[in-house]
This record gives C-alpha cells, sequence and structure tokens, in this order.
C-alpha cells in the first residue's frame, strides 16, 4: 500500500480524524499518512470519515458540497472508488448509512465498501477494527 488518505469534513469529523491519524502513524509513518485531499494513486487506501453533517455539508455554490464535482471530499472519494482503491466508510456517532438516492452516482459506491461505526467511548477499539481492515 502506497499511503492511506483519511478523508473527512473539516466541520464534521475533523477530532476523529486526528485522532485516527495518530493512531495510523507509528503502523505507516508520516509520509504515508494523509489527512488533506489528495489525488489517490494506484495502492492507495482512503479512510472516510462519516459523520452526521457529511451529506448535507454546504459546499461553495450554495448547494450540498457533495452535489459539486468540484468538491474536494467527494473528488478524492470519486477517484478512490473508480480506481477501486481500498475505501473503507467509517460512521461516527452512529450516523446512519446514507440512502443511494441521496449520494451523487460517483460516490455511491461508498454504500458497497467494507464500513465501521466509531464512537468516542469506544473509539481504540473501533480505530483497530478499521486499522485491521487496512492493506500492508
Amino acid at each position: 500500500m502506497a499511503r492511506v488518505i483519511v478523508l473527512f469534513r473539516t466541520n464534521d469529523a475533523e477530532g476523529y480524524a486526528a485522532r485516527l491519524k495518530a493512531r495510523l502513524l507509528p503502523r505507516f509513518g508520516p509520509s504515508r499518512v494523509l489527512d488533506t485531499p489528495v489525488v489517490p494513486h494506484p495502492g492507495d487506501a482512503v479512510i472516510a470519515l462519516i459523520g452526521r453533517a457529511w451529506l448535507r455539508a454546504p459546499g461553495a455554490n450554495g448547494g450540498r458540497a457533495l452535489d459539486d464535482p468540484n468538491d474536494p471530499v467527494r473528488m478524492v472519494l470519486a477517484e478512490a472508488l473508480q480506481l477501486r482503491l481500498s475505501v473503507i466508510a467509517v460512521f461516527l456517532d452512529r450516523t446512519p448509512r446514507p440512502p443511494a438516492d441521496l449520494l451523487p452516482e460517483p460516490v455511491r459506491g461508498i454504500l458497497t465498501c467494507p464500513s465501521f461505526e466509531m464512537s468516542l467511548g469506544n473509539f481504540h477499539q473501533d480505530a483497530d477494527a478499521v486499522i485491521s481492515r487496512l492493506p500492508t
């Protein structure tokens, strides 16, 4: 595996992203753990942190961010799915899985990826479960 991209919306999962990155660093090293939206490459893995505001986060054009083809989260997720990379969906604090009809077509594949739940109260066990699914 080349890199682990922790994909999240700033106003939705920033704290979880920081904690997860701290758990990933000892195993993968700082050059292989990214927490900013970057173009994924073959061999990369993407962990998509999905909180309650992920689906309805506002975009730059006034609509939902996910509906904007230039939204960085959508772009990275869509590219990772298209490349058939290892993508893991992590639903935070009992966030429900979004219905397919509310997701733009390029990111609907997130619904068929391996998924986990994560909460602060069980963070270490939840993070270990997610990390165990990453290719090495």
